[in-house]
């Protein structure tokens, strides 16, 4: 497989759920950019290391912790929390009714209260990954996910209950 479609094929297959992650901490235009520089690095990082024509053990895992760290550099950048106004907003413009916006803003910030650690866990975990890909891209072990995604989630639905949202 030439370098462009090898590119291309890892563009395809994983581009969509990568802007669907940072579409969740940041707007449309920033989650965009972010998936680009992912997808930049992912570039880079191919030529640099000359796996191209090899095996990447979990393509999936790997592009994540790419994510992972695009993301990080971005909140380290800006010295902030994600911004959960945005976040509100952007679920806001895509409900009809009033009540199914207040419930969209009441989950929103019950998510923004959880810690960093919590909130990146459940999303990998919301986007399809498994506990061992998890587990690769945080450097932990599987069972350590495990425990971990079950703690966010208890934690998730307490917030969520003192909110007075239905579980």
């Amino acid at each position: 497989m030439t370098n462009n479609k090898r590119f291309e094929s890892l563009y395809k297959t994983y581009f969509s759920r990568v802007y669907s992650y940072f579409s969740l901490c940041f707007d449309p235009h920033r989650a965009q950019d972010l998936a680009q520089q992912t997808f930049l690095n992912v570039w880079k990082a191919l030529a640099r290391s000359k796996m191209w024509n090899g095996h990447i053990e979990n393509e999936r895992a790997w592009i994540f912790r790419i994510a992972v760290n695009v993301k990080n550099d971005e909140l380290r950048k800006k010295q902030r929390r994600p911004p959960t106004q945005e976040l509100i907003e952007t679920l806001s413009d895509s409900q009809s009714s009033q009540e199914t916006m207040v419930e969209s803003a009441q989950i929103a910030a019950a998510f923004a209260q959880l810690s960093l650690e919590d909130r990146e866990i459940l999303l990998m975990k919301n986007m399809g990954l498994t506990s061992r890909e998890i587990a690769e891209v945080l450097r932990i072990s599987a069972s350590a996910v495990r425990s971990r995604i079950s703690g966010a989630r208890e934690r998730f639905s307490q917030i969520l209950i003192k909110k007075g949202v239905e579980v």
